[in-house]
């Protein structure tokens, strides 16, 4: 693992995201990665980029703009390398273990972080002791919604009777006769409207080319995951409303992709900055494909402008460049015409996608590298 700082004004200590809420089974088989392709990802909570690990590719430079962020990658890393697999569920908080273990197990991993890290998580013992899945702003906040809202309008029964496994029909009837009442209406309505969402959940200036309801979307888009969808094998879904994961876990968290993740670890490339400024330090025609989060819908039209001509700038002849909509509808092809549109998922996305609240999920190509 390298460290290249490049360090933009922001708070830097703030955990955004401690889990990465993208579908990443999908992300991966969009990407369509060859061993020994060189791969851009933004950070976030380092899920996704230890996941494209188990393609075996050259590297995966990982790039976020908040320290933070690279502390939860950085950790992460960590434990892949020195734990087992049955040492590293309960350290990251996805299996419960005894009071102090946690402390005890970061205290071997410690030496294995850039100094930056380790002093950054001594100083937040907090962070380790309630597993580090569960240290983000928009964790804390899916635990304000399950610990608090969701009991006033559902059982614990009621709660669990969702993810049983049962057939379309009956997960709609379900959704009608069980879930869907009408204090649930209200209570999901005022708690992932934009003002709650940015005041307690993400920040409030990821909303400002934000436009329409977002919680009438969500709603929206939820009844499709819990009907047309199966919540029995959602995992996201299951960690939202429940606090844990049952039997299905996350890609980068399932047994038989460990061995596999770690045997390549040292393949990322830890990159701090704006995704605009590395991009303007990288050579043309070195990136074969780009995991893009929801990166564009925080910029203004101006900067996805200059951004999409940087990808295609950067991006080998074929490259794949997968990204999300949640709030705002931007497309990378409207800013670049080297990118050309392979894929977009809209109306079916929240009930073939476990991460359902999401607007659409889109696939650019670039269609030629940069001369």
């Amino acid at each position: 693992m390298q460290f290249l700082p490049n360090k933009p004004k922001f708070n830097q200590n703030l955990i955004r995201y401690s889990q990465c809420w993208e579908d990443t089974d999908l992300v991966l088989s969009t990407m369509s990665v060859t061993p020994s392709e060189t791969l851009l990802s933004i950070a976030s909570a380092g899920d996704n980029t230890l996941s494209l690990l188990t393609t075996n590719p050259a590297k995966v430079i990982a790039i976020d703009f908040c320290q933070a962020q690279l502390a939860v990658v950085a950790l992460k890393i960590a434990a892949f390398k020195l734990l087992s697999y049955d040492e590293l569920l309960p350290f990251l908080g996805i299996r419960h273990c005894a009071a102090g273990v946690r402390l005890a197990t970061y205290a071997r991993l410690r030496g294995e972080l850039p100094l930056q890290f380790s002093h950054y998580f001594d100083e937040r013992p907090e962070l380790i002791r309630c597993g580090i899945i569960a240290s983000g702003k928009l964790e804390r906040y899916f635990s304000v919604f399950r610990q608090i809202i969701l009991p006033l309008t559902h059982s614990k029964k009621t709660i669990n009777a969702l993810f049983e496994r049962r057939s379309r029909v009956e997960r709609q009837e379900f959704f009608e006769k069980k879930w869907n009442t009408l204090w649930y209406q209200i209570a999901f309505k005022l708690f992932f409207g934009k003002t709650t969402m940015a005041l307690i959940g993400r920040e409030a200036s990821f909303f400002k080319e934000a436009s329409g309801s977002l919680s009438e979307f969500l709603a929206s888009a939820s009844q499709t995951a819990l009907t047309e969808g199966d919540p029995s094998t959602n995992h996201y879904l299951q960690y939202i409303l429940t606090g844990k994961y049952g039997q299905v876990l996350p890609h980068y968290l399932r047994q038989e992709n460990f061995e596999t993740i770690r045997s390549n670890l040292d393949k990322i490339e830890l990159v701090e900055g704006s995704l605009q400024n590395i991009l303007e330090q990288m050579p043309g025609n070195s990136v074969d494909a780009f995991n893009l989060s929801d990166v564009f819908e925080y910029m203004t039209e101006a900067s996805c402008l200059t951004l999409g001509r940087s990808i295609s700038r950067v991006a080998s002849k074929g490259a794949r460049v997968v990204y999300w909509n949640m709030a705002v509808d931007r497309l990378a092809n409207d800013y670049d015409s080297n990118l050309r549109a392979s894929l977009r998922f809209n109306q079916t996305l929240a009930a073939t996608c476990s991460t359902f609240f999401y607007r659409r999920f889109c696939l650019d190509i670039a269609t030629k590298g940069a001369a």
